[in-house]
């Protein structure tokens, strides 16, 4: 049985010499890395083409189970108005002060999404104070 294995002539893919040259070795880790390009290549096309099949069967069974006349609601007729948070996102924000306080008092006085200009300002404070006036 042994010898029926070393009769099998080498594989032809994938196998470099004991002391490859110089353009042998790139051969190999070109091939190596079209592989890998190929494989990562067919694995985002069969995501994609999920992710599209699933999206048009959700908006078939939402056009089907809806009366003609219905409306069917988006991201944007979902928000509550004057950019309120949904009662959601309140309870897991209330989730996350109760967590972080841990037993200690608290308040929530109000919710409300923070501008960029805050923060650009509070991060070039802390710049600023962290430097010493010579």
């Amino acid at each position: 049985m042994d010898d029926a294995l070393l009769a099998l002539p080498p594989p032809v893919f994938g196998v470099l010499p004991e002391h490859p040259a110089f353009f042998e070795s790139i051969g190999y880790q070109i091939n190596g890395l079209a592989v890998v390009f190929i494989a990562l290549g067919l694995i985002w096309a069969v995501m994609e083409t999920i992710g599209i099949y699933f999206k048009r069967r959700d908006t078939t069974q939402r056009l089907a189970a809806a009366p003609p006349d219905a409306v069917i609601p988006t991201a944007e007729s979902e928000s509550p108005p004057d950019g309120q948070p949904t009662p959601e996102l309140a309870a897991v924000i209330a989730a996350a002060v109760a967590f972080t306080m841990r037993g200690q008092r608290y308040r929530i006085e109000a919710i409300a999404p923070a501008t960029y200009s805050d923060w650009a300002r509070e991060g070039r404070r802390q710049i600023f104070a962290s430097h010493q006036v010579r």
